[in-house]
């Protein structure tokens, strides 16, 4: 079965853009569910749509844009369509580091914007649970990330895979991370018992990554 799936996929018109084409009539198939069954999130519905306009953090959303931007590219480009010590690699990293400097005294200052409209909550960072929850979920993100990165190469390498079918082997980690995510919503908004989802978490993803490095 599975030369045949691979094969299927192989011989594709569509290409790895099949990805992208599933994710249209997935979207399609729920989008009544978006419109129609979920609330509506208003977090302060006494404002006019003019007043929050208005109150919209403009030069912190541009800031923070362009930072991740450039910095995207820096990486995804340094070592493969530019040396890593060309100009442009360079340029680049600078550009990132300018924008996301900016961004910090921005934010820090409120220039342009006010305390209360900010794109990044800054006093969050002097609470310790917030700032340390935070670091805790950008730590397991990039774990995940990483895994997701690597499996499919791990088939190609390992197993003979092609691009799509490795792709195709991914989906029952893909599955297991959604289908979690949304039981951990749902158990979350009923119990508010959030810290053994990160201690549970944290040791799962560690036991994980020993298992992928095995």
């Amino acid at each position: 079965m599975g030369p045949v799936i691979g094969g299927a996929f192989a011989d594709s018109a569509a290409t790895w853009r099949w990805g992208f084409y599933i994710n249209l009539v997935i979207g399609g198939v729920f989008a009544p569910v978006y419109v129609w069954i979920l609330p509506p999130y208003e977090p302060d519905s006494s404002l006019s749509i003019s007043q929050k306009i208005q109150s919209f953090d403009y030069l912190g959303t541009i800031l923070q844009s362009g930072s991740l931007c450039t910095i995207v590219m820096a990486i995804n480009f340094g070592g493969t369509l530019y040396p890593w010590g060309s100009g442009r690699t360079i340029a680049l990293f600078v550009v990132a580091g300018v924008l996301a400097t900016a961004f910090v005294v921005q934010q820090t200052w409120a220039v342009f914007t006010s305390l209360q409209t900010r794109l990044f909550p800054v006093h969050f960072l002097l609470q310790k649970e917030p700032a340390l929850l935070g670091l805790l979920m950008t730590a397991n993100n990039s774990a995940t990330f990483v895994l997701v990165y690597y499996i499919p190469l791990l088939f190609q390498f390992t197993r003979g895979s092609n691009a799509l079918r490795s792709s195709v082997q991914l989906l029952p980690l893909i599955v297991l991370i959604t289908v979690t995510i949304m039981l951990n919503g749902a158990i979350l908004s009923k119990t508010g018992l959030y810290k053994p989802w990160y201690v549970v978490g944290s040791v799962l993803v560690v036991i994980g990554g020993v298992l992928m490095g095995m």
